[in-house]
């Protein structure tokens, strides 16, 4: 655990530059996931990088809009209202996905895992504006912006995938991998009638959670195709690793980042963007983040 929290510092403070605030982020989850080894979770890990997500996500929001000329308390404040709804939306999604196989299997082994990710992310959103005690000076703001650079110089490789041809094409590979994952999947007991039922309820609320934090029809589809191909994927890894229990605990940290991504894009669509600049600017805010 301890190599693994540096490995996270490390790679904090290589997006952020700014070792106080990769210190805030690898440490502010870490209470709900010590919460987590006291409940008794085998899996303290899962609960810790739900709200290691929501964490990183916040503070690069919070760079971001310092390097813009923010002040702190002016840049956590507009972090938390450009976060908003990506933050209630992974976190509810989340803690629904963790809920819903338990819920419908009338099963409560789970409450210890549901219970320790609702204080991993309550416990990172809580924590983190303590960045506010940070200082954040120019040297930090010319680093901080020269990195930035250097990614959006990277992440302009990725733009092709706003294209439609391209589009279109990675979509089509994408339903392939999912029908493929789907058939592949009835080995390890999906096409038993509750395993199928447990799969539609999680498929539904995933959807309607998705619509309602995207408003958008077309992201919501894309979210669900992605999500598809994640859990097919997820339940092949989980019976490798003899942990196919826990498949819709994989499908929804999975999924966070495609749900970020999909909340962001119709941010900016609503704000009056086409669907591909919208994806691009979505891209551009969260992939650094994601990564």
């Amino acid at each position: 655990m301890a190599a693994a929290l540096s490995l996270l510092l490390i790679v904090s403070y290589v997006h952020f530059r700014h070792i106080g605030l990769a210190l805030v982020a690898v440490l502010a989850p870490l209470l709900g996931g010590i919460l987590a080894v006291w409940l008794g979770v085998q899996e303290p890990w899962l609960p810790y990088f739900c709200g290691f997500f929501i964490t990183i996500v916040l503070a690069s929001l919070l760079s971001l809009r310092v390097c813009e000329g923010d002040t702190i308390k002016d840049a956590m404040w507009n972090a938390w209202m450009d976060g908003r709804g990506l933050l209630t939306g992974m976190g509810a999604f989340v803690l629904v996905m963790a809920a819903l196989p338990f819920v419908l299997t009338r099963n409560t082994d789970g409450a210890a895992m549901v219970g320790a990710i609702l204080l991993c992310c309550v416990g990172a959103a809580a924590v983190l504006p303590c960045a506010r005690l940070l200082p954040f000076g120019p040297e930090f703001v010319t680093r901080a912006n020269r990195v930035r650079e250097n990614q959006e110089r990277w992440l302009n490789r990725l733009s092709f995938v706003v294209q439609p041809r391209w589009g279109w094409s990675i979509s089509g590979i994408a339903l392939i991998i999912a029908v493929l994952g789907f058939f592949g999947a009835n080995d390890f007991g999906l096409a038993r009638p509750l395993g199928f039922s447990v799969l539609a309820g999680e498929a539904i609320v995933l959807l309607a959670m998705a619509f309602l934090a995207t408003r958008d029809t077309r992201r919501t589809l894309a979210f669900g195709l992605a999500s598809a191909v994640l859990y097919g994927l997820s339940l092949w890894i989980g019976h490798r690793l003899n942990a196919s229990a826990f498949s819709w605990l994989f499908l929804s940290l999975s999924a966070m980042p495609a749900l970020a991504m999909a909340i962001g894009a119709s941010g900016f669509a609503r704000e009056g963007d086409n669907a591909a600049v919208a994806l691009l600017r979505a891209l551009e805010m969260l992939s650094a983040a994601v990564a």
